[in-house]
């Protein structure tokens, strides 16, 4: 058996369509390594900071799911190589769009406050990128990054935040999903990262398979596959692109 943790709620990463089913671009690479290994496919889903407790106890072998490459997350656990470049971008209510378009000519007279639901981007590093981005030259806007447990919460709460920290590939989903939110890619692609795999326990021998297995999917254009239909809606899935395996489910 393969364990693996999922994200929950990250579209188009790892969400239940629907349907109720568990899909999404990181689901179908997760299939694609147990099959390759020859093994069942067990997933967790949880959010992301359960997944890493459950990692450091060797409860999961990987953890998978729109997880960004950040300085952090390899003080607690092994990170492979990245497989998907994002960019960071926002999400933000209909009626806040126009104050965060401004902001550069219009500063408000309070810091920005957006939300995150990873708190490991949470650095004054980030921090004042960002900052440098919405504001003017020479003059960074003033902002505040708060953790959220779930989008859900930002959702809930849209008077106490004005914005949600995600990537442009996947805040697209958001004006489908949530029709009354917009995607903003105000930092275009100047605040990269790469998406990776969490791998529990000390062992760099499976964090090197794991590393070549990836390089393996991406030299063959099966990850360029799954980021033109999940991401960019470009085009139907063969029935198993990366390989498949069933899915077993499993309380965190």
């Amino acid at each position: 058996v393969l364990r693996v943790g999922l994200r929950s709620e990250q579209v188009p990463w790892a969400f239940r369509n629907g349907a109720g089913d568990l899909v999404g671009y990181d689901v179908d690479l997760a299939k694609a390594l147990a099959r390759h290994l020859g093994v069942q496919l067990e997933v967790c889903e949880a959010p992301l900071p359960q997944l890493q407790s459950l990692l450091e106890q060797r409860r999961l072998d990987l953890a998978m799911g729109g997880i960004q490459d950040l300085p952090l997350r390899s003080l607690r656990v092994l990170v492979s190589g990245g497989y998907q470049t994002v960019h960071l971008a926002l999400v933000s209510p209909d009626e806040t769009v126009s104050r965060l378009l401004n902001l550069a000519d219009s500063p408000l007279a309070r810091p920005l406050r957006l939300a995150t639901v990873d708190r490991d981007l949470i650095t004054p590093a980030v921090r004042d990128q960002i900052a440098a981005q919405l504001g003017a030259s020479g003059r960074p806007a003033a902002v505040t990054i708060q953790a959220i447990p779930s989008p859900q919460t930002f959702l809930d709460n849209r008077r106490r935040y004005d914005a949600l920290i995600t990537t442009a590939e996947g805040g697209a989903s958001w004006a489908v999903l949530h029709p009354d939110t917009t995607m903003l890619p105000l930092f275009g692609n100047s605040l990269p990262s790469q998406l990776v795999v969490l791998v529990g326990g000390s062992d760099r021998g499976f964090l090197d398979f794991v590393d070549d297995w990836l390089a393996r999917q991406e030299s063959r254009g099966r990850l360029e596959k799954l980021f033109r239909y999940w991401v960019l809606v470009s085009g139907p899935l063969s029935a198993q692109p990366v390989g498949g395996t069933p899915l077993s489910a499993k309380s965190p």
